[in-house]
């Protein structure tokens, strides 16, 4: 049995932050004759997996440097 909690390993994200959206949500039962409508909120960045900022480590990527103005 696949996707009940617990019975499958899987791996822990390492902590990070989750960015901050828009998420929208339906509101009303339309089986009891209410109609439906559509509430959009606001969700602020949050961490995950972590216990405090105090826990994440600043991760750097370096890109490489292009100059777009030379391909013209």
């Amino acid at each position: 049995m696949t996707g009940i909690a617990g019975t499958t390993p899987h791996r822990r994200l390492r902590p990070h932050v989750r960015k901050a959206h828009w998420q929208s949500y339906w509101k009303g039962k339309p089986t009891q004759g209410e109609e439906k409508s559509m509430l959009l909120k606001w969700k602020p960045p949050q961490i995950v997996n972590g216990k405090d900022d105090d826990s994440l480590e600043a991760v750097v990527r370096f890109m490489k440097e292009t100059n777009k103005r030379e391909k013209e």
